[in-house]
């Protein structure tokens, strides 16, 4: 499929009165076929395609999308002046005056005609080939089906040890050893050392069958010996531990995806009086709203509680760090 660019009389006879170019125009529906894309355009109001700040501060390009066939047909309808009676007539009902603009400029069956003349005469540019990186995004499931839904927790020594000066330094290498440690075997303490300072060391637990990543202490120098008595003690802790259980050992928690961004972890860690703990409910309801199942949806998704009691911090969770693109 192929984005094509069909500009009416209409609108070059909208440019010309505002003393805009018709080339400028044309090189402008040249560009969105060149990229493919209709990036920079509003679906806002629908069915409208809206192009807004082009040519000048005021103007507003309004424009409807077709299936033709295969194709994507972008229809530039008018060139309109924000605050206009043309533009007061669009916001007062937009599917009318869309369909009244299309109508009055061409019809179905013509754009039928129109696209298949384009094509043979001026075949649309091939799809871009992916990049390795992309076909690793779109075609891995490793990601999606072991760690989306993860719930790292950090235990109160784990806290107190990042504030150390001496790990405080290597807090850019640790994102990648919980991720690592997340996709160990559950039910086991893991010590996980970093690739490029063998000294430094995490200690995780994943707890089976609760989705979380328990982050029991990070060292730097202490020996196997050491790190092993610590590991038999949580352990015993932990060996049979529901998910309450592990979120009352918990000073911090939040989804594994945020270890993803080095930069947001980092801040997280440095700040002391960050507070990112969910309660057990809230752990759940994060937890079943990320998963990927078709036979079960999340949504629409109700939160109820008094004030202060996290509904902001659940949200900011859903909408921020899980990406969350749901209309609630």
């Amino acid at each position: 499929m192929a984005i094509l660019c069909y500009v009416t009389d209409q609108i070059q006879y909208d440019v010309t009165t505002h003393g805009i170019a018709k080339d400028d125009l044309k090189k402008f529906a040249a560009n969105v076929e060149k990229r493919q894309s209709l990036a920079g355009f509003d679906h806002f109001p629908p069915p409208c395609l809206v192009k807004k700040k082009i040519f000048g501060f005021n103007y507003r390009m309004i424009a409807a999308e077709k299936l033709v066939g295969d194709h994507l047909v972008v229809v530039f309808l008018r060139l309109v002046v924000r605050g206009g009676n043309e533009y007061a007539d669009l916001q007062r009902d937009p599917s009318t005056w869309v369909t009244r603009s299309f109508e009055a400029e061409i019809d179905d069956g013509k754009l039928s005609a129109w696209v298949q003349q384009r094509t043979e005469k001026e075949p649309p540019p091939p799809a871009p080939i992916l990049s390795e990186t992309e076909e690793t995004f779109l075609w891995s499931s490793a990601y999606s089906e072991q760690n989306e839904d993860v719930l790292v927790c950090e235990t109160h020594e784990w806290v107190e040890s990042v504030g150390e000066p001496r790990i405080k330094r290597h807090l850019v290498r640790l994102p990648v050893l919980i991720l690592q440690a997340i996709d160990r075997p559950a039910g086991e303490v893991q010590v996980l050392r970093s690739a490029e300072d063998s000294r430094l060391a995490i200690m995780a637990f994943n707890v089976p069958d609760t989705h979380q990543c328990v982050l029991l202490s990070v060292s730097y120098s202490e020996s196997d010996e050491q790190l092993q008595a610590n590991g038999a003690i949580w352990s015993e802790r932990l060996g049979s531990a529901d998910a309450d259980t592990v979120l009352r050992y918990s000073r911090r928690s939040y989804p594994s995806l945020l270890c993803c961004d080095d930069g947001m972890w980092q801040t997280v860690q440095e700040d002391p009086q960050a507070n990112l703990a969910l309660s057990p409910e809230e752990a759940e309801i994060l937890r079943s709203s990320s998963l990927a199942d078709p036979q079960r949806s999340a949504f629409p998704l109700f939160i109820n509680g008094r004030a202060g009691s996290g509904k902001s911090t659940l949200l900011q969770y859903l909408f921020e760090v899980l990406g969350v693109s749901r209309t609630v």
